[in-house]
């Protein structure tokens, strides 16, 4: 996960995580499971902000912003993992069509 972007609304960075890995994995990993075993992620995990972005040139028109959401870093670190493991077989259960 990129290093340096600002901390989910939980308030916990990437570097929080990477520097407590040691202490938290097992309580990161039991919520993952938890989740995965009553097929639904905690509150938490389950929550985020919206908030529309401008990109550029007419501050007036709705066209010209982008959505983003800010989740929670645990959140964040389910999605990267699983989409690094879909990554390595979605050509084997996804056709190229």
């Amino acid at each position: 996960m990129k290093l340096n972007k600002s901390s989910g609304i939980d308030r916990l960075s990437t570097e929080f995580y990477i520097c407590f890995w040691d202490t938290v994995k097992h309580l990161v990993v039991d919520s993952f499971n938890e989740g995965f075993l009553n097929e639904n992620l905690s509150d938490s995990q389950n929550s985020a902000v919206l908030s529309l972005i401008f990109k550029k040139t007419d501050r007036l028109l709705l066209m010209y912003y982008r959505p983003i959401s800010l989740t929670t870093a645990d959140y964040n670190i389910l999605a990267f993992t699983l989409a690094n493991r879909l990554h390595k077989v979605i050509e084997k259960i996804v056709s190229i069509d």
